[in-house]
């Protein structure tokens, strides 16, 4: 290691090359590899992990309702700035309007949740929420939050040692996962920011690329949780979450499973499981154009529990498909 740290200059004077970079980007790489070298990557000591308490991490349904005098929200949303990343997800929905509109439930919309979520944080000086929500066997690798000497911490299945993964992607331990859905007071962080005290845990990440092996060095927003006062989480419901970072992920929300009206996605009543099936694709559907080659109609799957594909197959119309399936195939196969 001390090799290593005595040729960061020469790393620092490299990088300063790349034009492509923003200063602000080469100097928080060289600082990121600075701290890493110096021995800040974060070792969990499992024995003092705890389970967060419903104080830490709190239930929606806990939440006090939102107040029915309008010029009280009116005054809560004149001190909010909202930013809200909705990706790509309206527009593979076919969404036609805000999905922030769309009914969850009790007659509830994100918009009325957000308004909850306000309050709850200003009545109680919360500087930092997480939006967590239950896990699914479709989650295991997903953070979650944790008491750990004193304070809510996130933890990362990359800071999990070895002998304890298994037990960390147990839905029976840790309930709960991040959504990456966070409510941070912007003084707050201004504060820290000058300070300087934003400094969250290094979590380095082994990988691959092209054939060249890598050490990805990573810090999660979530981990910033840490160093705000009175921080929490809120445990929201499940329908808050429909992420679509993989191509299985596509099949669920183009599928019958949901369906749309006017722009609201409406969980289809026919599915008595109230969790999604677990969809496993193989490499062949990977990309995105590839998925979308291979089914001429998406499959009903409003019965599913379990789909895993592998192969080279093509989806004809029509397909239904229920209960536990796998699909392994060797030469072209159509699955009518």
């Amino acid at each position: 290691m001390a090799a290593t740290t005595e040729n960061l200059p020469q790393l620092k004077s490299a990088v300063d090359g790349l034009t492509e970079m923003s200063e602000n980007e080469r100097s928080g790489f060289i600082n990121l590899v600075s701290r890493y070298l110096s021995g800040e990557a974060q070792h969990i000591e499992w024995s003092k992990i705890q389970t967060p308490t419903d104080e830490i991490v709190v239930p929606y349904d806990k939440m006090a309702p939102v107040s029915e005098d309008v010029s009280e929200t009116k005054n809560l949303l004149d001190k909010l700035v909202v930013l809200k990343l909705n990706g790509g997800l309206g527009t593979t929905m076919g969404c036609t309007g805000p999905k922030s509109v769309i009914e969850i439930r009790d007659g509830l919309t994100f918009l009325d949740l957000i308004v909850i979520q306000i309050e709850h944080l200003i009545q109680n000086k919360n500087e930092y929420c997480m939006e967590v929500t239950p896990k699914t066997l479709a989650d295991v690798k997903g953070g979650t939050l944790i008491s750990y000497e004193g304070k809510v911490q996130l933890l990362e299945i990359a800071q999990v040692p070895d002998e304890h993964v298994n037990e960390f992607k147990s839905i029976e331990k840790f309930k709960i996962f991040n959504t990456n859905n966070l409510w941070v007071n912007l003084k707050a962080i201004k504060k820290l920011v000058e300070a300087d005290a934003l400094k969250m845990e290094i979590i380095p990440n082994p990988k691959e690329v092209d054939g060249v092996k890598v050490l990805q060095l990573e810090t999660a927003a979530g981990a910033a949780i840490r160093f705000f006062d009175n921080a929490i989480g809120v445990n929201v419901p499940r329908s808050r979450f429909l992420p679509v970072k993989a191509t299985s992920d596509l099949l669920l929300v183009q599928s019958d499973l949901y369906t749309l009206v006017d722009g609201f996605v409406i969980r289809n009543s026919a599915r008595t499981n109230p969790s999604n099936p677990t969809i496993e694709l193989g490499p062949e559907f990977k990309k995105v154009a590839n998925f979308l080659s291979r089914f001429k109609s998406i499959p009903s799957i409003v019965e599913l529990d379990s789909l895993k594909v592998s192969g080279d197959v093509y989806f004809g119309s029509s397909v239904t498909r229920s209960g536990f399936i796998r699909n392994k195939v060797h030469n072209h196969q159509a699955l009518d």
